[in-house]
């Protein structure tokens, strides 16, 4: 037996029945929530080091400065230069070898914008 038309549009609307309406405030925060998580995830993608190449880092603390001079003697870290943060310095290597020099050393590593830090240029 075939179902007539208007008993399919209710069997319709039953199945894909609309949510009642969120309050004003729930509303204005889901979108004020929305747009704060976009510049922030944008902000982690731009940061986050390259598996190889030219990192930045920053200690954040007197450990983190002492994890970072340690880095001048390791061969698989070449030091680029000074970076713009007192203490800071940009590093080329392999993510992996530099993550694990400053695990625990209260240091952070970001990425380096092409151009570098020190106004290298890099191919």
């Amino acid at each position: 037996m075939i179902n007539s038309p208007s008993t399919i549009w209710r069997d319709w609307d039953i199945m894909f029945r609309r949510l009642p309406p969120l309050p004003v405030a729930a509303r204005l925060l889901s979108n004020i929530m929305l747009l704060a998580w976009g510049p922030i995830v944008l902000g982690a993608f731009l940061l986050a080091p390259p598996a190889r190449g030219e990192m930045l880092v920053v200690p954040y603390s007197n450990e983190g400065r002492h994890t970072v001079v340690r880095m001048i003697g390791i061969p698989s870290v070449r030091i680029i230069s000074r970076g713009p943060i007192a203490g800071s310095l940009v590093v080329s290597g392999d993510r992996r070898a530099i993550r694990q020099i400053i695990s625990g050393g209260e240091a952070f590593l970001f990425a380096v914008p092409s151009q570098g830090c020190s106004g290298i240029t890099t191919a």
